[in-house]
């Protein structure tokens, strides 16, 4: 499949589709003949038909950015959504683990990848300027374009007949991409917001009790992602 097209391919209208017209497949709902599966709840053959979720996974199958090499292309590379959910239906999948990448400046494999992922949560309104020589994040402040992909992304793969898992926080990256970008390009590192926030490490961001003023700022996303998608099936 292809996975490089312009912005404005790879953008759907915000609403596009109501949630009344999206195609009824859902919601899922444990099978009450084996709770090992999930069936739909549609009140036909709820309780003994299964839903067998499975689907091809790719990094950037929301944010825009991922390509060859260690530094940031000029422009975050645009991924072909709509090739990406004809390549699902076309292999019989029927399930998207949507990733969320929290860093806008970090490598994987190495090196040999960079993920520069943007949109993301916050806008970038500086004073200031992040480690990627762009503006700094105001954490206070939630980046429309963000949300408004998130919505349009999962009606897309709900109209194709396919399920989203929404990713809230990805550990893997701030665990295990090379350093120092696995914190210093995160948004909530101190050189990269104008909000006084400044984890050091997972344990800071994703461990229980939390680094000072984290945790007001990821219960504040949280809710704005249900917002976006609460209505959806």
């Amino acid at each position: 499949m292809r996975l490089r097209h312009t912005q404005a391919e790879r953008r759907l209208p915000m609403n596009k589709y109501p949630a009344a017209e999206i195609a009824t497949i859902g919601p899922l709902v444990v099978s009450t003949t084996n709770p090992r599966y999930f069936t739909v709840a549609d009140g036909r053959d709820a309780g003994r038909k299964a839903v067998y979720l499975t689907g091809s996974h790719i990094w950037n199958n929301f944010q825009d950015g991922m390509g060859p090499g260690a530094e940031c292309a000029a422009q975050p590379e645009a991924f072909d959504y709509g090739g990406y959910l004809r390549f699902l239906k076309e292999h019989g999948h029927n399930f998207i683990r949507l990733w969320r990448w929290e860093q806008f400046k970090s490598q994987a494999a190495g090196g040999a990848f960079h993920l520069c992922m943007a949109p993301q949560p916050w806008l970038r309104t500086g004073p200031g300027t992040a480690v990627d020589g762009k503006p700094k994040f105001d954490l206070t402040q939630f980046d429309p374009a963000y949300f408004d992909r998130l919505r349009d992304v999962v009606v897309a793969a709900g109209n194709a007949g396919i399920y989203v898992g929404v990713m809230l926080f990805d550990g893997w990256a701030l665990h295990l991409s090379p350093p120092p970008d696995n914190v210093a390009g995160h948004p909530f590192f101190a050189a990269n917001n104008t909000n006084g926030i400044g984890i050091t490490s997972i344990l800071d961001y994703q461990v229980l009790p939390l680094g000072a003023g984290v945790q007001p700022l990821q219960e504040a996303y949280i809710r704005k992602v249900v917002d976006t998608v609460q209505d959806l099936p």
